[in-house]
């Protein structure tokens, strides 16, 4: 891998690797507050007051009326102050392994060149040399590559993890607050906040327990049908 095909590696990691990333990838310089403004109410008929099948994972317990608001995540952590600050200690990192890696490909450019001109005149012996302290350079460099790429990669995964956490506690503060059932993220379609009320955990739970019961109970009474049905022919065989 060349410096080119490295500085595109990157490109794609600041791209691809996570949603925070594309977001930090292009950061803008001005911009941002702590209010996390994204955070909108919609217009009245946007409210989804629909059974809870249409509402994906929110399930709703005895309300007929649900208030749901959106929240844009990607632009919520590019436009907040932590994301633009993050952004740009990304970028710095970028740039400091970028440079450390251009300066290894110019210094085996170099070395490539000056073994190239010099080479018709060197002996096998020299040449062997020459070529193995070439080959050493090249496996370094590339070693070197990868552990950038992962170096870079694990800055970007914490940076996302910790934006991440702060959004969503800044989320279920706010919906808190402003009394809203649930949040969900425009961008993944995912629940960031729901309120206990719509939460049905132990309901669920308590209707498997009992649907279980009914079951044994079932298989319990056939068991017996069967037994007594067998001791009937059993004794009836006999007789």
């Amino acid at each position: 891998m060349n410096y080119r095909n490295y500085m595109r590696t990157l490109t794609v990691m600041m791209t691809f690797l996570s949603p925070t990333v594309i977001i930090l990838a292009d950061a803008p310089a001005t911009l941002g507050t702590k209010s996390y403004s994204t955070i909108k109410d919609v217009k009245q008929a946007d409210i989804i007051t629909a059974k809870p099948k249409n509402i994906g994972q929110i399930v709703a317990t005895g309300k007929s009326n649900l208030t749901i608001r959106f929240v844009e995540s990607f632009d919520t952590m590019r436009q907040c102050d932590s994301g633009i600050e993050c952004g740009k200690i990304l970028q710095e990192k970028q740039k400091q392994l970028s440079e450390a890696i251009q300066k290894d490909e110019k210094e085996i450019t170099e070395a490539m060149t000056t073994f190239q001109a010099k080479a018709p005149t060197l002996s096998a012996e020299a040449r062997e040399r020459e070529e193995k302290k070439l080959r050493k350079m090249k496996t370094e460099y590339d070693t070197k590559l990868q552990e950038s790429e992962y170096e870079m990669k694990l800055a970007m995964q914490k940076v996302t993890e910790d934006l991440a956490a702060e959004m969503e506690k800044t989320v279920a503060e706010y919906a808190k607050r402003e009394k809203i059932d649930a949040v969900v993220d425009t961008g993944t379609g995912r629940v960031l906040y729901a309120s206990q009320s719509l939460k049905i955990t132990d309901a669920v739970v308590k209707e498997m327990n009992s649907k279980r019961q009914e079951k044994l109970a079932a298989n319990n009474k056939s068991d017996r049908t069967d037994k007594t049905l067998a001791a009937a022919q059993s004794s009836k065989q006999h007789a």
